[in-house]
C-alpha cells in the first residue's frame, strides 16, 4: 500500500499510517465519517476500526473488540464496493495485525495470506515483504520453524530493496526473529553470525536502534547456552541502546534473573513486560516459571494450565514448547509421574515435530529422570541415551557458537585497539602539525607586523582624504536643506495667512444668520442657531492654529454647519455624509475648513434658490494616501446662479472659493501631490440642469505623519 510504511515493533505490531490516535482525533475522525466517500472514507474507517484494536490488544476488550470489527467490516465492505483494491488489502492486513495482537495466530495467518493476492495485483512490493515477514512471525509462533525461515528470508530480500530508516528498522527486527528461530533449531553458530552481521552494520550506521536488536539475539544465545551473566551484559547494552525494554526483552530479563535465582528482580521485568501484552499467555510462562522455582507450586500449576489451554487453541507451539517440560518438572516435584510422564512425551513429540532440538534435549532428559525416579531403569537408560547423543551435538553447536562469539569479541576488541592506535598518531601528528605551525607563525610574524605598518599608513590617508570628501559634501548638504526648510516656512506663512483669512470669513456669514433672524424677531430659532454656532466656533478656534486636523473633526464641524444652514432656510433641504471603504476618521488627517466652503457654495448657489426640497450629497472615499470627497446637489445649476447674481452669494463665493483655490495650490506645491478640485453640471435626459457635482482630491496624512507635521 502506498501510504503504509513498515515498521516492526519485535512481533510487527502495525503500519505506520495506520498508526493508532489519541481517543479525541478518533472522535472527530467518526464526525467526518457522513462528510467523506471512496477512498478517503475506506482509510478513516480503517484507522478508526485498529484504534479499538488496539485497545483490545491492551487488555481493554468487550465493546472495544465488537467496535473494530464494525469498522473494520464497513472499511472491507466499501473498498469492494468502489473497487479500490489498496484499501481491500488494508483492511485484510489490518484484521491479521487484530487476531494476532490477542494471539490468534491460525485466523491472522488466514488473514495475512489474503493479503497477497492483492498486494501482487497493485505491485506493492513493501506490502509483499511486509506480509512475508509477519508471516514468519506467525509461523514462529505456531512452530513451524522452517518455513518460518524461508519466509522470513523472503521478506528481507524484498525489503532490503528499500533505505528509508523504517525499512532498516524492520530488517533487523526480522533479523532478531530469524536469529531466534534458528537458535530453537539449535544452529546457534547462524544466530550468533545473522546478529553479527547486523550488529556491525549498524555500527556503521551509528544506528542506536538497529544495534539494539542484534545485541538481544546475541544475549539470547548466551542464554540458550546457560551464560547467564554474558547474556545480562548484553541485554542491558540492547535496553540502553533502545531506549526502552520492548516486551520480549523484559521476559528475557525475567528469565535470566529467574534462572539465577534473584527472583525480585525476575518478577519485577515480567510485571514490565505484562503491562505492555496483558492478554499474552506466552508470557505468562515466564510467571509460572519463577513460582516453580520458588516452589509456589499452586500458583504455577494454576498459570501453566491456562495458558497451556490458550496456546493449544491457537495454535501457540512456540509457547507449548517451554510450558510442557514445566507442567513436567512441576508434576516431578509432586511425585506425580504419571502426569509428569504425559506433559514430557508431550513436549518431546512437539519438540521433534517442530525441529526445535533444545526443548528436545530437554525433554529427554526429563523422561530420563521421571524413568528413574519410578525404577525403570531400562526406560530410564534409553533417554539418557538418545539425550547424550542430541547432547554432544548440541555442545558441538555451543563450542561453534562460543568461538564465533569468541572470534567476533576478539575482531571487535582489535579494530577497538586499532581504532585507538588511530587516535595516538592522530594525536601525535597534530602535535609535530601544531609546533610546525608555531615556527611559520614566529617566521612570518616580521612581515606581518610591516605589512600592518604599511595598512596603517594607508588606512590613515584613506580616512583623512574620506573624512575631507565628507566635510565639504555635508556643507552643501547643509545649504541645500537651509534653503529647503526657507521655502517650506515659506510656504507654511503663505497656508497661515490663507487660514487667518478663512475663519473671519466664515464667522462673518455665520454672524449674519444669527442677525436675520434677531431682526425676524425669531428669537428661539436664534437662540437654537447661537447654540450650534458657538460649539461650531470653540471648534473652529480649537483647529485655527493648527497645520491639519482628524478627519472626524472637519466632518463635525461640516455637520454642525450644515445643521445651521437647514435651521436659516427653515428645512428646504436635506444632506447625507456616506464615508466609504471604511476609512479611519480618527487616523486620518486633512487641513482644517476644506470641505466648508463647497457645501456653502452649493446651498448660497444651488439649493437656496431651488423650488422644492433640495438635497446635497457628501460622498468621501480613500485610495492609497488620497481623500476624495464628491458634493453633490440637485440645486439650480450655476447658470441660472449666474443669472440671478445674488450680490452676497458673489461676495461671499469670491471669497470663500478663491481662499479654498489658493490654499489647495500651496498643498500641491508644498506636497508635491495632486491636490485640486473640478466642478461639473448635472443633467438630465433633455439636458436640463439637475445641480451641480464638486470633485475634491486632497493629500491626506496618517497619525504619525501629522505628529512629524506639528513638529
Amino acid at each position: 500500500m502506498k501510504y503504509f510504511k513498515c515498521i516492526l515493533l519485535l512481533i510487527l505490531i502495525f503500519l505506520s499510517t495506520i498508526g493508532f490516535a489519541q481517543e479525541r482525533c478518533v472522535d472527530s475522525l467518526k464526525k467526518l465519517l457522513p462528510l467523506i466517500h471512496d477512498s478517503v472514507k475506506v482509510k478513516t474507517l480503517i484507522q478508526i476500526g485498529c484504534w479499538y484494536g488496539n485497545m483490545c490488544s491492551t487488555g481493554d476488550t468487550g465493546t472495544n473488540r465488537d467496535s473494530s470489527l464494525l469498522y473494520l467490516n464497513q472499511a472491507f465492505n466499501e473498498s469492494v464496493k468502489i473497487g479500490y483494491i489498496e484499501g481491500t488489502a488494508s483492511v485484510l492486513f489490518a484484521r491479521s495485525m487484530d487476531e494476532m495482537n490477542r494471539h490468534h495466530y491460525p485466523a491472522s495467518e488466514r488473514y495475512l495470506r489474503q493479503c497477497v493476492p492483492y498486494f501482487e495485483k497493485v505491485r506493492d512490493s513493501k506490502g509483499i515483504a511486509c506480509t512475508h515477514i509477519l508471516l514468519g512471525y506467525l509461523l514462529y509462533q505456531q512452530g513451524r520453524f522452517d518455513k518460518a525461515i524461508q519466509e522470513l528470508q523472503i521478506g528481507i530480500s524484498l525489503l532490503q530493496k528499500f533505505n528509508t530508516s523504517e525499512d532498516r528498522l524492520g530488517i533487523s527486527q526480522a533479523f532478531e526473529i530469524l536469529s531466534v528461530t534458528y537458535g530453537l533449531k539449535g544452529d546457534l553458530a547462524k544466530g550468533f553470525e545473522i546478529a553479527q552481521n547486523e550488529l556491525a552494520k549498524s555500527q556503521q550506521r551509528n544506528d542506536s536502534l538497529g544495534m539494539a536488536f542484534p545485541l538481544l539475539i546475541i544475549g539470547d544465545l548466551y542464554e540458550s547456552m546457560g551464560d547467564h551473566n554474558i547474556a545480562l551484559e548484553y541485554y542491558y547494552s540492547s535496553a540502553a541502546l533502545g531506549g526502552n525494554l520492548d516486551l520480549y526483552l523484559a521476559l528475557q530479563m525475567a528469565a535470566v534473573h529467574n534462572a539465577m535465582h534473584q527472583y525480585d528482580s525476575a518478577l519485577y521485568y515480567y510485571r514490565s513486560a505484562s503491562q505492555r501484552d496483558t492478554a499474552n499467555y506466552s508470557a505468562r510462562v515466564y510467571l509460572g516459571e519463577i513460582y516453580l522455582n520458588q516452589k509456589k507450586y499452586n500458583e504455577a500449576l494454576q498459570v501453566f494450565k491456562k495458558s497451556t489451554i490458550f496456546l493449544k487453541k491457537n495454535n501457540g507451539y512456540n509457547g507449548l514448547l517451554r510450558v510442557l517440560p514445566d507442567m513436567a518438572k512441576l508434576y516431578v516435584a509432586w511425585n506425580n509421574h504419571q502426569q509428569a510422564l504425559y506433559y514430557a512425551r508431550e513436549g518431546l513429540k512437539l519438540a521433534q515435530r517442530t525441529g526445535a532440538r533444545q526443548y528436545k534435549a530437554e525433554d529427554l532428559k526429563l523422561l530420563s529422570e521421571i524413568y528413574s525416579s519410578m525404577g525403570k531403569s531400562e526406560m530410564a537408560l534409553s533417554y539418557l541415551k538418545q539425550f547424550m547423543t542430541l547432547k554432544d551435538s548440541l555442545l558441538n553447536d555451543q563450542l561453534k557458537a562460543k568461538l564465533f562469539g569468541y572470534r567476533s569479541r576478539v575482531e571487535n576488541e582489535k579494530k577497538q585497539a586499532q581504532i585507538e592506535w588511530l587516535k595516538k598518531e592522530k594525536q601525535v601528528s597534530a602535535q609535530l602539525l601544531e609546533l610546525q605551525q608555531q615556527r611559520l607563525q614566529q617566521a612570518s610574524l616580521l612581515r606581518k607586523i610591516l605589512l600592518t605598518g604599511i595598512l596603517a599608513f594607508v588606512f590613515l590617508g584613506v580616512i583623512f582624504f574620506r573624512n575631507l570628501t565628507l566635510k565639504r559634501r555635508n556643507e552643501k548638504l547643509l545649504s541645500e536643506r537651509t534653503q529647503t526648510a526657507l521655502q517650506h516656512k515659506t510656504v507654511e506663512l503663505e497656508m497661515q495667512a490663507l487660514r487667518a483669512q478663512m475663519n473671519p470669513h466664515f464667522i462673518f456669514n455665520c454672524l449674519s444668520s444669527i442677525n436675520g433672524y434677531i431682526l425676524k424677531s425669531k428669537s428661539e430659532s436664534a437662540s437654537d442657531y447661537l447654540i450650534k454656532f458657538s460649539r461650531l466656533i470653540r471648534m473652529v478656534l480649537n483647529s485655527s492654529k493648527k497645520t491639519v486636523i482628524p478627519l472626524e473633526d472637519e466632518l463635525e464641524m461640516l455637520r454642525l454647519y450644515l445643521e445651521m444652514e437647514r435651521l436659516r432656510f427653515q428645512y428646504s433641504f436635506n444632506y447625507t455624509i456616506d464615508v466609504k471603504n471604511e476609512i479611519d476618521i480618527q487616523n486620518v488627517f486633512i487641513p482644517p475648513l476644506l470641505l466648508q466652503p463647497f457645501a456653502e457654495n452649493a446651498i448660497w448657489h444651488g439649493l437656496m434658490h431651488k423650488e422644492g426640497n433640495g438635497h446635497l450629497e457628501i460622498e468621501l472615499g480613500m485610495e492609497e494616501e488620497i481623500l476624495t470627497c464628491i458634493i453633490a446637489d440637485n440645486g439650480i445649476g450655476r447658470h441660472k446662479a449666474g443669472v440671478i447674481k445674488s450680490k452676497s452669494a458673489e461676495k461671499q463665493k469670491s471669497m470663500g472659493l478663491q481662499i479654498t483655490t489658493e490654499r489647495l495650490a500651496l498643498l500641491s506645491r508644498e506636497k508635491e501631490a495632486k491636490t485640486f478640485f473640478k466642478i461639473e453640471d448635472l443633467s438630465d435626459e433633455q439636458g436640463n440642469p439637475t445641480g451641480t457635482r464638486v470633485i475634491l482630491k486632497v493629500h491626506c496624512m496618517d497619525a504619525i505623519e501629522s505628529i512629524a507635521e506639528l513638529h
